[in-house]
């Protein structure tokens, strides 16, 4: 394993750690719940029409009550009347948004809805009042207390990861760690070459010497004989 690569694993490490601090708050949030539909929970059960005649104009209104069959409150809901004539023909609508109304689990609740009418007095026969939006009454869970516990929970695998590989670089460079066996070695090797050398440069000086010493003696020798 080169330190090249275990450089490499540790910055890649480092990424996979960055990323999971910014993702694990992310997954503490708590999921949104399913909306329910309100059509299969909430229905009028009753109603009836009114048409009031006015000085200056005509009304027309609708009064009844609304169930709900389900386990959830719900709000905001959205009236609507539709009026019919003799030939069941419409005639005329209302729509009106009641924000300020909730419908409590399992119980029933009243409503109004009124507005001007568009026709004569005979020609309202019947009506027909349908709800088309409401929206559910989700409780708000408190935040969880315990992010921290979850964070160190999703980052402590990791954390083994790189604990264990940080060992394992520090034992790899320790004295007994095979590169630094191999090293000192080489340093064995390369002071036995230096001193071979020096031996064998000794040596050399050595039988230099020598020769030229008994080149000395030789000399004088010739020499002697010459002068007899």
């Amino acid at each position: 394993m080169t330190d090249a690569f275990i450089k490499n694993t540790i910055k890649q490490l480092g990424i996979v750690l960055i990323l999971l601090c910014s993702i694990a708050p992310l997954t503490a949030v708590q999921a949104t719940p399913k909306e329910a539909d309100f059509k299969k929970s909430l229905s009028v059960v009753n109603s009836k029409m009114s048409y009031t005649q006015h000085d200056d104009y005509n009304s027309i209104s609708s009064i009844g009550t609304i169930e709900n069959r389900s386990n959830i409150k719900w709000k905001y809901l959205v009236l609507e009347v539709q009026f019919f004539n003799a030939n069941d023909e419409l005639i005329d609508t209302l729509t009106e948004e009641k924000y300020g109304m909730t419908v409590p689990p399992n119980d029933t609740i009243a409503f109004r809805l009124s507005g001007q009418a568009d026709k004569a007095k005979s020609e309202y026969v019947s009506h027909k009042v349908r709800i088309t939006s409401a929206e559910q009454v989700t409780k708000c869970k408190p935040k969880s207390k315990n992010i921290f516990f979850k964070l160190l929970t999703a980052l402590l695998p990791l954390a083994i990861v790189i604990l264990v590989l940080v060992i394992f670089v520090k034992k790899a460079q320790g004295k007994n760690s095979p590169q630094s066996r191999i090293i000192e070695n080489q340093e064995k090797t390369n002071n036995i070459m230096e001193e071979t050398n020096r031996l064998i440069k000794e040596q050399h000086t050595i039988q230099n010497a020598i020769m030229e010493k008994q080149n000395d003696i030789l000399k004088e020798i010739a020499d002697a004989m010459r002068n007899k």
